[in-house]
Formats: C-alpha cells, sequence, structure tokens
C-alpha cells in the first residue's frame, strides 16, 4: 500500500464526518438558541404584566385619595383613561383580578396565559398586593407592592 493511497481513503470519509459533525453542531446551536428566544419571551412577558400591576396599583390609590374609597372594580379606571384599558390586562389580554380584603390590601391578580389559576411557565400566576393606608389611616402617596409568581392566593 503506498502512502498515496492512505491518503486517498482517509480523505473520502473525513469530509463525511466533518459534514456530519458539523450538522449536529449546527442543529445544537439552534436548540440552544431556541430555548434561550422562548426564556426572553417569558421574562419579557411577565415584565410587561408587572409593569401593568405597578401601574394600575398607583391609579387605584389615586382614585383613592381622590374619591375618599377604593374604587368598585378596574373600569372605572380606565372609562377615565382610555390609555389604562390596556393597562388593566395583562400581557395575554386577560383582564387583571382585581380583589380588597377587609384590611383594605388591594390584590391584583394575572392567571398567565391560560387566564386559569394555577400553572407553570407562561401559565403562572402573577399577583401583586399592597396595604392602602398607613397606621394612621391616610391613603398612601404610592403602592408598596409586594409580588408573588406562580402562588395562587386564596
Amino acid at each position: 500500500m503506498h502512502a498515496g493511497d492512505n491518503r486517498s481513503i482517509r480523505d473520502s470519509w473525513a469530509p463525511g464526518i466533518i459534514r456530519r459533525s458539523m450538522l449536529v453542531f449546527f442543529v445544537f446551536v439552534m436548540v440552544v438558541f431556541s430555548a434561550a428566544a422562548l426564556v426572553v419571551d417569558m421574562m419579557r412577558t411577565k415584565s410587561k404584566t408587572l409593569q401593568s400591576i405597578h401601574v394600575v396599583s398607583a391609579r387605584i390609590l389615586d382614585y383613592a385619595r381622590n374619591h375618599g374609597a377604593l374604587p368598585p372594580n378596574l373600569d372605572v379606571l380606565s372609562a377615565k383613561d382610555k390609555t389604562l384599558d390596556t393597562l388593566t390586562k395583562d400581557e395575554w389580554g386577560w383582564p387583571l383580578f382585581y380583589r380588597v380584603d377587609d384590611n383594605g390590601t388591594v390584590t391584583l391578580i394575572s392567571f398567565g396565559r391560560n387566564g386559569i389559576p394555577g400553572g407553570r411557565g407562561e401559565d403562572t400566576d402573577i399577583s401583586g398586593s399592597f396595604p392602602t393606608h398607613d397606621a394612621t389611616g391616610r391613603w398612601y402617596e404610592v403602592p408598596l407592592v409586594a409580588v408573588n409568581e406562580g402562588k395562587t392566593l386564596p
């Protein structure tokens, strides 16, 4: 066998291995980038929903200071300010759930992409709660929102 023959045999199978290796590497890179894009999109969606919760919380306190009581529902806020209509919904277009407990704590909840309590991933619940009065009974100027993700509130 001549050295030239060995080289030609090696040259004939080497490009196939290189092509397969490059294909496997390309598929791996595409899977990694796709997964990263999904995670970034989920984070962006949660961020927009949290932003809506914070803006609506501030508007709720503005309403309370101007009217001496919390709004009966979120529709009264968006009736006054049409730009707020989209903010009273989460990123998936579901209306934020609005609740006031007996001690005046307001809770706003997004039930995630599916609009149903509970879930994982994009279906995870996102909520923000804040007290409306200080110890002296005065309305807070700025909401002190505590955020919960993935925990369905009673």
